[in-house]
């Protein structure tokens, strides 16, 4: 991987973006293609294979809405490789460990499809963001014959504010802090307080009414206060 590849896609935050190698290898993501798929980026480089991803880990069943169609696409586009570099010892080591632990790889590459990586629509449900569908786009590098650049958009502005998935180990904002033991008694204090000055009021209130219906009584409402 070239350095300023490397940072040019780290530097994408708004869009899913990787690359793959021969073998669907994972050779860089950023943090919104691990939000996306799995953390590639915290998994050994061995580990990291789209392919083998897509056929043995239950999650991403469960992610692609059209999981057996783009997978037995990805092995046609393996097929197509193999077409290309009939001598390539590391292809057909992954071949032969593929077909040996998935029964849909047999049935798949024994089909003999080859396909080729160019643009598409792919739809998921994921298990923060829920269902969405994407635009992606491949880009053979030049110098890099055997790398592919893949760039995710949202198909809508709906699916696009849904890919901005918070990148994985990003922290929950923090709780606030349960007050003090100072704070409650001085809450309360003040509550009590409140409450009578609200008391102190309300009496005030009635007393000036009963002076006012005292005077009232004795004087007569025309010749009370009348010189």
């Amino acid at each position: 991987m070239r350095p300023g590849l490397l940072r040019m896609l780290r530097g994408l935050h708004d869009q899913p973006a990787f690359v793959l190698g021969r073998r669907n290898e994972v050779l860089a993501s950023n943090d919104l293609l691990d939000a996306l798929f799995t953390p590639f980026n915290h998994r050994p480089p061995d580990e990291r294979n789209l392919l083998r991803w897509m056929l043995l880990d239950p999650a991403a069943r469960s992610l692609y809405l059209d999981w057996a169609q783009v997978t037995s696409e990805v092995v046609g586009v393996l097929r197509a490789e193999a077409g290309r570099n009939p001598h390539d010892p590391r292809i057909a080591a992954f071949v032969a460990e593929l077909r040996s632990v998935s029964p849909e790889f047999r049935t798949w590459w024994a089909e003999r499809s080859v396909v080729e990586r160019t643009w598409g629509i792919k739809r998921f449900d994921h298990p923060v963001v829920g269902c969405l569908d994407i635009t992606y786009g491949a880009l053979s590098l030049p110098g890099d014959p055997d790398q592919v650049l893949f760039g995710y958009a949202g198909k809508t502005d709906d699916d696009l504010e849904k890919l901005r998935i918070p990148p994985v180990g990003t922290p929950s904002p923090p709780l606030a802090p349960p007050p003090s033991a100072r704070t409650r008694t001085r809450t309360r204090t003040q509550s009590r307080r409140n409450r009578t000055r609200q008391a102190n009021k309300t009496s005030a209130r009635r007393r000036s009414a009963r002076r006012t219906r005292t005077m009232i009584t004795r004087c007569g409402p025309l010749t009370c206060g009348v010189s």
